[in-house]
């Protein structure tokens, strides 16, 4: 078990937010496949908090959970209602690969051509 340390809602500042990350406490790794294809079912979005004129982008937690449910935090009826942002970068990271050897490949078939 984790330690968890804090347990609150609303709005935080800091200069770092950490996260448990280190393969000592994971099992089972393997590889994000297919990166790109989960990450073209996310839609970002603008909008505006209930009770706030400031604009904002973001995920929608209830669509979120159809591409990548590891990324929702539930609240206590089971109904989608934060994100952990840690999941969707590390989609994000491997969509980046599959672009960049996509561009790689084609520029070879440029050179060649």
């Amino acid at each position: 078990n984790l330690p968890n340390v804090a347990n609150a809602s609303g709005r935080g500042i800091a200069n770092a937010w950490v996260t448990y990350s280190s393969e000592r406490l994971k099992e089972n790794l393997e590889p994000v496949r297919e990166a790109l294809a989960l990450v073209q079912r996310l839609t970002g979005k603008r909008f505006r908090w209930k009770g706030s004129a400031a604009p904002a982008i973001g995920l929608i937690a209830e669509e979120t959970v159809a591409v990548l449910p590891e990324a929702v935090t539930p609240d206590e009826e089971g109904r989608p209602l934060g994100l952990n942002i840690v999941p969707v970068v590390a989609v994000l990271v491997e969509a980046v690969k599959e672009l960049d050897a996509r561009l790689q490949a084609l520029e070879q078939i440029m050179r060649a051509a």
